[in-house]
């Protein structure tokens, strides 16, 4: 069975971080102004301006990143937010799509959620607090970020899981 790669969305982050390299130029050109400068709402422009700036690093490493955002294959599921390994498919014990918010998801129900959660990124396990404080699973699969439709996706995992169990 062929493995399902989903690249990241390495257009998405150009374009993103040319539209940011341009409000920030535009935010520097108009503090460079001394009326500008002296307005009572000029720390707002600044802090506007240093929120660009520290946009740039963040998408830089994100178009450099040249890591796929989701793999799955014989070995289960890598996505790449979880900060994981593959999760296995003994470790998954159901996939379903759902729709949250406007948006579609593919959630993965685990085994044993605490034990991956404990083992995956910082920044993933924020994420899966708020999910879970807002009534949603702590493990899904987000792919609107990157363009991606979800249910084509899930009904490709769904093809790998049924060769892989069966």
């Amino acid at each position: 069975m062929d493995s399902l790669v989903i690249p990241n969305a390495r257009g998405r982050f150009a374009s993103l971080l040319l539209i940011d390299v341009v409000l920030l130029l535009a935010s520097l050109a108009l503090l460079a102004q001394p009326q500008v400068r002296a307005a009572p709402s000029a720390p707002l422009g600044w802090l506007a301006t240093i929120a660009l700036a520290g946009g740039v690093p963040l998408l830089l490493a994100q178009l450099l990143d040249t890591r796929p955002h989701l793999v799955v294959d014989e070995r289960g599921i890598w996505y790449r937010p979880f900060g994981l390994d593959f999760i296995p498919w003994t470790a998954i014990t159901g996939v379903s799509l759902e729709s949250v918010i406007g948006a579609t998801i593919i959630r993965l129900e685990l085994d044993d959620p605490e034990r991956w959660l404990a083992q995956s990124s910082p920044a993933h396990r924020v994420v899966a607090w708020l999910n879970r404080a807002l009534g949603f699973p702590a493990f899904s699969l987000n792919l609107s970020r990157i363009g991606v439709r979800p249910k084509p996706v899930f009904e490709r995992i769904m093809q790998i899981r049924a060769s892989i169990l069966a």
